[in-house]
């Protein structure tokens, strides 16, 4: 089995493959690149690995289909390891981007710890708020949860390690499966 790399799975799949594994096309993956090079350049472990690029795109993959580590190495064309390595890394690497972008200015950080993820400082959640069933038959195929087996709308918040409520998104109908936090 051959390493992570980005280039060889545009070979194999073409730039559609990445736009339905990510929901990025190449150009976007290429901005976030530009954008995230520099926090994961920081520090390095002496270690040669795959390019930045498709560490990125691995990690890209692992957010948007939520499979696990040993299913990612085999749509990527790598070990579970190299995946789990390259998810880790820009995941580490760029944590303090991802908070500066999604986590509202005001948000406060907890004063204490999440117990089996020291490092959190928040909690995102999606919430279903159950309503009635509407009378239009479209609309109440919109607002039908499948995983609940009821009609409601999405909430999604985030909270702090003190329980703090730091953010409430608006109503949201879109109950299909989420893969994305929604902006702030």
């Amino acid at each position: 089995m051959r390493g992570l790399s980005i280039e060889r799975f545009i070979e194999q799949n073409g730039e559609l493959g990445v736009r339905k594994l990510t929901g990025f096309l190449i150009s976007e993956i290429d901005e976030l690149v530009v954008l995230v090079t520099p926090a994961m350049t920081e520090s390095t472990n002496g270690r040669d690995g795959p390019s930045y690029r498709s560490r990125l795109f691995a990690f890209l993959a692992w957010v948007a289909t939520g499979v696990t580590y040993e299913d990612l190495g085999i749509i990527l064309g790598c070990s579970k390891y190299s995946a789990f390595r390259a998810v880790n890394y820009v995941y580490v690497h760029i944590r303090d981007i991802v908070v500066d972008t999604y986590v509202p200015r005001a948000a406060e950080f907890g004063r204490r710890d999440f117990v089996h993820f020291p490092e959190a400082r928040f909690v995102v959640d999606a919430t279903l708020i159950e309503i009635e069933r509407p009378g239009d038959r479209n609309v109440a195929a919109e607002h039908l949860s499948g995983k609940h087996r009821r009609y409601g709308v999405k909430v999604q918040v985030v909270v702090n390690s003190d329980g703090k409520c730091c953010h409430m998104s608006e109503v949201r109908v879109w109950l299909k499966k989420i893969n994305r936090i929604f902006r702030v």
